[in-house]
């Protein structure tokens, strides 16, 4: 766009400079600069503490803010008061003025400007794919290098850190940009400007395999065969390299295809010509007045999820993410576009006594076209026979043939009575944020059981609720009466339904985390995604056990699947973290913790994961202020302490280290929950090798979760090689990952190597 020619212009990508008139504007300090990108970036006001922390965080609090201070009056003195408001202990947020005639110009505003208007270019399919094009090309040409390159404040961790994620996130978006424009060029025939941009994705994400092979089919096009070739072999050896895997078998079969010149295929499909078409069922609007009935329209909305994910040649968007878009102001091109789907399910639903009536209509995606809508009446009694008439005739739709329907048991019958209780039950599982709701679950399932002792759904449930306590993710070390009940009410819902996929999903969980059973886990966890091939929490689960065993690529594979049909769902994405962090992609791993901590609005344990992977990456420098943060909040304790405690060790800092294991230990003997696990792991750290071993038998006597994927735990170091340590492992029923351990240790030098360099 153009700028006013009196405008203050301030460039944060690439080295960051302010101008006027291309001008050089002079700061008389780096931390004014920073003030500037902080503020331009955020958009927001600032407390003047949380800024004088932010750039003095080694000063008094009165001698950090009486810096902010005098820096704030000289700030305003050279971009004038009024775009640097300041007002008691508000600063900001920063007066840019009218897009169309600011006062100040940032080109990271511009640039995602830019971005969001393509976006909105390309949701809009009315408008010419030379528009979208150019809005890109344009971005893509304001990026003129990373997020304040060059520019570092010394000690001001804080301010780095924000610095390093920031950049990271801006260079998703170029990333993003390039990789659209060079579709785009492809597709229409731009060879030379398709391989310029190419080139330059792979010079920004040089491990992105589809970009090399873009750029193969763009060289190959245009008849520069042998450059194709050498981006293959560059491609195989930067994989090699970084992360020790070889190229898919598209990239090897399309190298295969440009030697033997043979035409190149596009590895990406076109939009809306999958051969799996994706459909979401958003969730089901409630036609009643009382707002008590939105256990029925949630309960009807997973009850479509489930029945439809049945359907072969069929894959749906899960409950977990669905649900995301109730009351949303979206649009059904946004939603569509965000979940990547190809169709819409719009539902609404009503329950008048015993009658019921479900109304649902479908829509292609892309066209934004309403393609069917049917309604369903009948009682509350016969609620399976709707759902499941309803999902035939959505896939009938979607999928174009009944034939595909997978087989599955008739549903069981239970009364309308507990039918109804065993759904409210659901609806307060799902929404279990505390231990009231948890408890209110339980209690319909009792209903529901007490009303009809036949229904496995009750059962299930109420077993599903005491064995995480709710929800997947807060799982405890049960008592032995707890692991009794558990176990007598998975065996009651199995023998009246031995098809109930979650009966069978908690007990493969009960067989994988409390008895290390591995195998029979295993079968459990193969006979639920027979029966329902999508199940998320069985998948996360399968995964963790195919890491244990160091079989990644099944893992990858496992966790991918629920990531499909999960895509918005912090649990599931943890568990993708996990299989990036174990296989050594560190960047990427961090990358996804920044989308859990978007998606669970800071109650993912981001934090604590991120200090996880600095610790496997070797850069404890970067690990021990997280922990010392987390170390504060009450839900953090022993793994938080061990892990800082571990750090110290590695650091030289023994005493620090000492001083914490001392507090776990007393802590343990007055009672609390502390894991020997972590222990051990803090004296491990601390150069204490034979103490830790003895911790480890203490976390093996107990049986602790915590020793589960004990093989793969690079932290441990060249303790792996040690026959004691090894002896814990074979007694845990795990193979040994020497060779994992190796090539880990390996990369981790590498890294810090880097990292120092």
């Amino acid at each position: 766009m153009q700028v006013k020619s009196n405008a203050l212009q301030l460039f944060l990508l690439g080295p960051p400079r302010l101008e006027r008139c291309t001008a050089a504007v002079h700061l008389p300090r780096k931390k004014e600069l920073a003030l500037l990108a902080y503020m331009a970036f955020g958009k927001q006001a600032y407390n003047r503490d949380t800024l004088a922390t932010l750039l003095w965080p080694n000063e008094g609090d009165s001698h950090a803010r009486g810096s902010l201070r005098r820096m704030l009056y000289e700030l305003r003195k050279i971009l004038g008061e009024e775009l640097l408001p300041v007002e008691g202990e508000r600063v900001g947020p920063l007066e840019m003025g009218p897009l169309e005639d600011p006062r100040l110009w940032v080109d990271i505003e511009e640039f995602q400007g830019l971005l969001a208007q393509a976006r909105k270019a390309e949701c809009d399919r009315g408008a010419e794919a030379a528009s979208q094009e150019q809005l890109l090309g344009q971005a893509v040409e304001l990026y003129r290098g990373d997020f304040l390159a060059g520019f570092t404040l010394g000690k001001c961790g804080e301010f780095s850190d924000w610095q390093f994620f920031q950049g990271e996130y801006l260079r998703r978006e170029l990333c993003g940009a390039l990789e659209c424009l060079v579709e785009i060029c492809e597709r229409e025939g731009k060879i030379d400007e398709g391989i310029a941009c190419g080139r330059r994705l792979v010079d920004v994400d040089p491990l992105n395999e589809e970009a090399h092979c873009a750029l193969m089919r763009l060289y190959s096009q245009s008849g520069q065969r042998e450059a194709a070739l050498r981006q293959y072999r560059f491609c195989v050896k930067l994989l090699n390299e970084e992360l020790g895997v070889e190229p898919e078998e598209e990239t090897v079969e399309q190298y295969e295809r440009i030697r033997d010149s043979r035409p190149a295929k596009r590895r990406l499909q076109e939009p809306g010509h999958r051969k799996c078409p994706r459909l979401a069922v958003l969730p089901c609007k409630s036609l009643a007045m009382e707002r008590e009935q939105d256990w029925f329209s949630d309960g009807m909305t997973d009850a479509l999820i489930t029945e439809l994910s049945q359907q072969a040649g069929l894959e749906v968007i899960s409950y977990t993410s669905s649900v995301r878009y109730k009351n949303t102001t979206k649009s059904l091109r946004q939603i569509a576009a965000e979940l990547n789907v190809d169709y819409l399910l719009e539902g609404a639903v009503l329950k008048a006594g015993d009658e019921v009536r479900i109304s649902a209509q479908l829509v292609e995606a892309a066209a934004d076209r309403h393609m069917w809508a049917e309604s369903h009446r009948g009682h509350f009694a016969d609620i399976l026979q709707l759902q499941e008439k309803l999902a035939g005739s959505i896939a009938f739709r979607v999928a174009g043939t009944l034939a595909s329907r997978l087989s599955k048991p008739a549903a069981q019958e239970i009364s309308s009575e507990a039918r109804e209780a065993c759904m409210l039950g659901d609806y307060f599982l799902r929404r279990s944020q505390s231990d009231e709701e948890i408890e209110k679950a339980r209690e319909f399932y009792r209903k529901a059981l007490a009303g009809d002792p036949h229904c496995a759904d009750a059962y299930a449930g109420l077993a599903f609720s005491f064995f995480t306590l709710g929800g997947y993710g807060r799982d405890v070390e049960p008592s032995p009466e707890g692991r009794r009940m558990v176990g007598q009410l998975i065996e009651s819902a199995l023998q009246i339904d031995p098809s109930n996929a979650r009966a069978r999903m908690v007990l493969g969980g009960m067989l994988l985390e409390w008895d290390w059973n591995w195998a029979a886990a295993e079968r459990e966890f193969q006979t639920v995604l027979r029966i329902k091939p999508n199940h998320i929490e069985t998948l996360n689960w399968y995964s963790e056990l195919k890491m244990d065993f160091g079989q990644f690529a099944e893992a990858l594979t496992l966790v991918q699947r629920a990531y499909r049909v999960n895509p918005l769902d912090p649990v599931t994405l943890i568990h993708l973290y996990r299989y990036h962090r174990a296989v050594f992609q560190w960047r990427r791993s961090l990358d996804i913790l920044d989308r859990i901590d978007e998606l669970a609005q800071g109650r993912s344990g981001g934090s604590f994961h991120r200090s996880w992977v600095y610790l496997m990456m070797g850069n404890y420098e970067s690990a021990v202020p997280r922990l010392k943060k987390l170390i504060t909040i009450p839900i953090h304790y022993d793994y938080v302490h061990g892990f800082l405690a571990y750090a110290f060790g590695k650091l030289g800092q023994k005493a620090d280290a000492l001083e914490i294991i001392t507090e776990m230990i007393d802590w343990r003997q007055r009672g609390r929950k502390v894991a020997a696990y972590y222990i051990g792991l803090a004296f491990h750290g601390a150069g204490m090798n034979d103490e830790a071993l003895h911790w480890l038998e203490v976390s093996l006597a107990d049986h602790e979760l915590d020793l589960c994927g004990l093989p793969i735990r690079i932290l441990w170091d060249d303790l792996h090689w040690d026959h004691r340590f090894q002896d814990i492992v074979l007694r845990l029923g795990l193979p040994l990952q020497l060779e994992y351990i190796r090539e880990a240790l390996d990369r981790r030098a590498r890294t810090a190597s880097r990292s120092r360099g």
